[in-house]
């Protein structure tokens, strides 16, 4: 019965750190979000802008399996909206710098880089979703 009683007790205390740290992280990211935000608009180097926009579509993409995890939806979805803006904008701003990506591939390598990674977490995130949430 004592040791019913301990495991009951070690649960609920980790379950309380698991909550506190879980609000850290979300405040976190929060933060630096806002932070490369900031980058984002005092930087005028392409290679750099899309460098940020990696950095900030990580930090989205982290919100929205925090979103999928807690099943909240519509959340998951406007996360996903401005996950595949800030991707475009990193594309487009390297389209249009005039670099050629087989000649100076800096930028593009990173975003096709961080783009596989996103694969797989977008994998992993479809496997805690319903079919019709896909």
């Amino acid at each position: 019965m004592k040791q019913v009683i301990t495991i009951t007790l070690v649960l609920l205390l980790s379950g309380a750190i698991a909550s506190m740290a879980q609000a850290e992280t979300d405040e976190d990211r929060a933060r630096d979000l806002q932070r490369e935000r900031a980058k984002l608009e005092r930087e005028s180097d392409p290679v750099d802008r899309a460098k940020i926009g990696i950095r900030i579509s990580e930090i989205l993409l982290e919100d929205v399996g925090e979103a999928v995890r807690e099943g909240n939806f519509t959340e998951m979805e406007e996360q996903l909206a401005e996950y595949a803006a800030t991707i475009q904008y990193a594309h487009e701003a390297l389209e249009n710098s005039g670099r050629n990506a087989a000649k100076k591939s800096d930028g593009f390598r990173e975003l096709e880089i961080a783009l596989r990674k996103h694969v797989r977490k977008f994998e992993d995130f479809a496997r805690a979703l319903s079919l019709q949430r896909r």
